[in-house]
């Protein structure tokens, strides 16, 4: 290990999440679930808040865990799929499962999103590796009560690294940021995918037994990446919205975007992979996405690369 890596090493494993979370904003409220309300109320929380996931509180105000919208992706599909009726009376049926389902029960169903909380005096060190083992959000907690004070998502911690804490990690970021994607290419996972006619429901089942949070979409005719669809794209689908769950997936996730006015966000965010992965940085940077897809000249897909990913190679330079 160089002097350089030691360095950095011990800045992560000295620099605690409380030194983190003073470069963010202390009034914004945690928004939380309550463990006997409805999913279709947690779900409309969620997505009024612009949130992917929230803690969870029983009656003795003791934090149980996390309700993520893969958690409500695994259970749309469960409810569908379980029940042999016409596709006019399992929109009712989810209707009504929405509406009487608990929190409670919902909680880590899609088994991928474990109760990790983690205290402010724990280290950066021990942060980066949980999120670079593809754990995607950690609830920080007050160690005299338990209650959750911060949720440090990826998203929150990639932000920090490589943007509001660039001086003290430069020779780790630049080596980082010159690798070229070609490198790494090899290491990505295979992206999973549908076809642009297959139903809305079809990719969110994808999503939910496969544990990932969201799926490409590829042309019928070219087998060309056009699109992608997340579990987060089922917020503000509630009551007489779940028919849009039989629409084609492109249809549905621009019906999603148009409810949550967001239909100047992209519907591909991509590079190409003769790029460095400092094209990447700044595309997850700008477009605050999770992940992008790396594309060929042909706009055909050869991988994608996910904040896992980052925090993984990040990790193994330390």
């Amino acid at each position: 290990m160089s002097n350089n890596q030691e360095k950095i090493q011990q800045f992560f494993k000295s620099y605690t999440i409380a030194e983190m979370m003073k470069h963010f904003n202390k009034k914004k409220e945690i928004i939380s679930l309550k463990n006997n309300q409805s999913l279709k109320e947690a779900l409309l929380i969620l997505a009024n808040n612009n949130i992917l996931s929230a803690p969870v509180y029983n009656e003795e105000n003791k934090c149980i865990g996390l309700l993520d919208v893969l958690d409500c992706a695994t259970f749309t599909k469960e409810t569908f799929y379980k029940n042999s009726e016409t596709s006019e009376w399992k929109n009712y049926l989810l209707q009504f499962s929405f509406d009487i389902e608990k929190v409670e029960s919902v909680i880590n169903m899609s088994g991928k999103n474990p109760y990790i909380p983690m205290v402010p005096s724990d280290s950066l060190f021990s942060l980066l590796e949980k999120f670079s083992n593809g754990v995607h959000r950690i609830p920080i907690i007050n160690p005299t009560n338990e209650e959750v004070i911060f949720v440090c998502s990826q998203m929150t911690l990639f932000t920090f690294l490589f943007q509001t804490l660039n001086e003290p990690l430069l020779p780790l970021i630049n080596l980082l940021r010159n690798k070229n994607i070609q490198e790494i290419l090899p290491n990505l996972s295979k992206v999973i995918s549908v076809k642009e006619t297959q139903l809305a429901i079809e990719a969110i089942k994808e999503i939910s037994e496969r544990g990932i949070s969201a799926i490409g979409v590829t042309s019928q005719q070219t087998d060309q990446l056009i699109g992608c669809i997340s579990a987060s794209d089922l917020q503000g689908f509630i009551d007489e919205d779940y028919h849009h769950l039989a629409s084609p997936v492109l249809e549905f996730q621009r019906k999603s975007k148009e409810k949550k006015n967001l239909k100047n966000i992209p519907d591909l965010v991509f590079c190409k992979g003769n790029q460095l992965l400092d094209d990447v940085i700044n595309r997850l940077l700008i477009d605050k996405v999770h992940r992008i897809f790396i594309m060929n000249d042909n706009m055909e897909v050869l991988g994608l690369i996910s904040l896992t990913d980052i925090f993984n190679i990040l990790f193994k330079l330390l």
